[in-house]
């Protein structure tokens, strides 16, 4: 008896199952079942993107999806208090990692393994071919690809342009030579209250590079630093008078962090402030006008952010799919226009073609800036030989100084101006940043 109702329940299911797989395959279906739409495969990712720019990044998201039938992206936002690299190395080791990860930090990335290559997928990509030579390059670490550029930065100096002309007579233009941009930090400094500078240790880091073509970031020369070297010296001199002479915020308000000495260009008490061009949305807003004037000397230096697919994507060619949209397709490329924030900047394009620069540039109003995008060729980028682990160098990485205290590598310049030069303290900077590239940052594995 129980047999026979054991296989009676087999059979009545194999029958109803049957029925509702036939169903929702009959083409021209009225059913309920045919109206479902086809399952869309998953992909998650994650950046160390701000606040502004995840809103950026939703707004990407938002336009992909509404296009797909077979993917949907979702952002996973990390609001941890771990560093975005402690973050992904604790959900690497439990092989949770998002499909997609996007970050400054690419070579590093690279180096703790969380990204697969997709040097076979670019290859073969027309749409990634078409890029401009360097972007197509910036992802290499040896002979692999592990990503592409989605995002493009610029770091340099904003301009209270009104403080600037009250001092000197006209307006800061780009590009500002070293001279007239040294010049107008004397003239705010002797002939207003305000300050001419917010600091003086940005200065040293990309002086090198403004004198001559083979030198980056920091007198890199795209094998080591050379910090003991006569240009880097010079540089520092220049930051050194500045300090003597009380031209920088930093000069009077000695232990004053980045986050201060943005709250004084913001009251009108500075006259130039280092920062990334992303942060001018934050400025769009002040009682005065404000320009960016990028590095003096006027080549650009440029900070991308990259995304590639985790070594625990199990869906590659929907993630791929979504990075070729955002990263380097003329569809993507589009829908980045439509994206950017109200009177700010996330991401510089990241194809050159007249018809989207220009789109992008006439919504800002910013005197120089397409200039400086024009100047593409010249510039030292992060993640290139001339620019390496530029975030990483200001932010994260610590010295050893020889009285046995800790210096992140602002921190350095700081007590070198500061120090008068001390060679012994220059001496273990200069090594330091050459055993952290090597560590960390060179292309070989």
């Amino acid at each position: 008896m129980k047999k026979g109702i054991l296989l009676g329940a087999i059979f009545l299911f194999l029958v109803c199952s049957g029925c509702a797989g036939g169903e929702e395959g009959t083409e021209g279906s009225s059913s309920a079942a045919s109206r479902v739409p086809a399952r869309r495969e998953v992909i998650t990712v994650v950046t160390d993107l701000n606040r502004e720019g995840t809103e950026w990044l939703a707004r990407l998201i938002s336009g992909f999806n509404a296009g797909q039938e077979g993917i949907r992206v979702e952002l996973t936002v990390h609001d941890s208090q771990d560093t975005f690299r402690e973050y992904l190395s604790s959900f690497g080791a439990a092989g949770l990692l998002p499909d997609l990860i996007g970050g400054r930090e690419y070579a590093m990335l690279c180096r703790d393994g969380l990204y697969r290559p997709i040097t076979g997928e670019l290859k073969e990509d027309r749409a990634f071919a078409s890029l401009e030579p360097e972007l197509q390059t910036l992802p290499l670490r040896g002979e692999e690809c592990y990503g592409a550029v989605f995002r493009m930065d610029s770091v340099g100096y904003f301009a209270n342009a009104e403080l600037v002309k009250d001092a000197t007579g006209s307006a800061p233009t780009y590009p500002m030579t070293v001279e007239s941009f040294l010049s107008a930090i004397e003239a705010v400094t002797e002939k207003t209250e305000a300050f001419g500078l917010d600091s003086e240790e940005h200065l040293i880091q990309w002086y090198a590079a403004s004198r001559y073509r083979q030198y980056g970031f920091t007198g890199f020369d795209g094998t080591r630093f050379y910090l003991t070297g006569k240009v880097f010296r010079e540089g520092l001199e220049i930051a050194g008078e500045l300090y003597a002479d009380r031209a920088s915020y930093t000069s009077a308000h000695t232990a004053a962090t980045p986050a201060q000495q943005e709250e004084a260009f913001r009251r009108g008490e500075v006259a130039f402030l280092y920062g990334r061009l992303s942060d001018l949305s934050r400025h769009g807003e002040l009682p005065f006008r404000v320009r960016f004037c990028g590095i003096p000397g006027g080549r650009p230096f440029f900070e991308p952010s990259f995304l590639g697919i985790s070594v625990n994507c199990g869906k590659v060619a929907a993630a791929y799919r979504f990075l070729q949209y955002l990263c380097f397709s003329e569809e993507g490329a589009e829908a980045r226009l439509g994206a950017e924030p109200p009177g700010g900047v996330v991401s510089l394009p990241l194809r050159g073609e007249e018809r989207f620069c220009d789109r992008f540039f006439s919504r800002l109003n910013l005197p120089g800036l397409k200039s400086l995008f024009a100047r593409r060729e010249e510039a030292a980028f992060s993640g290139l030989s001339l620019l390496p682990g530029y975030r990483y160098l200001t932010e994260t990485a610590r010295i050893f100084a020889p009285d046995d205290t800790i210096l992140t590598v602002p921190e350095a310049f700081r007590a070198l101006i500061r120090k008068e030069q001390d060679p012994e303290l220059l001496e273990t900077l200069h090594n330091d940043l050459n055993g952290i590239y090597a560590l960390y940052l060179s292309p070989e594995e």
